[in-house]
């Protein structure tokens, strides 16, 4: 594979280990509104959009640059955060 794909797997196996521990037991955390929250808003608000700025990033031969991504996961947050408090 010709580009680095760190950003990428991260993104992956990091939100399926959210995903899991959110819908499985014994964990189960969508039962627990709070915990269900905070990773629906870690998952969509911050991990995707770090993890998939990274890999972008890293495939188009540009600079990381943290602070445009922030942004972006400040603004998503905000979304996960209403999608969150409406489940």
């Amino acid at each position: 594979y010709p580009f680095d794909r760190t950003g990428l797997m991260t993104t992956l196996v990091g939100s399926a280990a959210l995903g899991t521990v959110y819908s499985a037991p014994p964990f189960r955390l969508k039962r627990h509104p709070l915990l269900a929250a905070m990773c629906i808003i870690v998952v969509r608000g911050t991990l995707i959009n770090l993890g998939f700025y990274a890999h972008a990033a890293s495939v188009l031969g540009g600079p990381l640059v943290p602070g445009r991504a922030l942004w972006g996961s400040a603004f998503f947050a905000v979304f996960g955060s209403v999608i969150a408090m409406m489940k």
